[in-house]
């Protein structure tokens, strides 16, 4: 008898520790997204400067952190490297469209549009 209470036990124990396991493998955060943003034109250097002041106030809004701010790129191999490059860090892509959808991004991309030429996207990092 008592070998059934110890398969019993072990049984109830597997069951705990597997259930446990599980929540754990689902509580994973998201991976990160990062935001990167080239300039390959900048025809009012004044325009992008006040553009980056209050964007800057909404990505830190956001839970963006600046991984690279305004860096000037050096050409290693082929093509012609942009002007600026930027690239945000997000602790998620619901980070990154939340500041996306932020009402004042209206009037920040026609500040940005009327600067500067360039190119933004996303990217989600590969889980860990």
């Amino acid at each position: 008898m008592r070998t059934g209470y110890k398969m019993a036990f072990a049984l109830l124990a597997g069951v705990g520790i597997g259930g446990a396991a599980g929540s754990v493998l689902h509580a994973q955060p998201p991976p990160p997204a990062y935001v990167i943003l080239e300039k390959s034109a900048i025809s009012d250097p004044a325009g992008l400067r006040n553009y980056a002041s209050k964007e800057d106030a909404l990505i830190e809004k956001h839970g963006g952190k600046f991984v690279i701010q305004g860096g000037k790129p050096i050409a290693l191999d082929e093509g012609t490297p942009p002007l600026r490059f930027t690239m945000i860090e997000f602790d998620s892509l619901a980070q990154v469209q939340a500041w996306q959808n932020e009402s004042a991004q209206g009037e920040l991309r026609a500040i940005r549009a009327s600067a500067s030429q360039g190119t933004s996207f996303a990217v989600v990092s590969k889980p860990k």
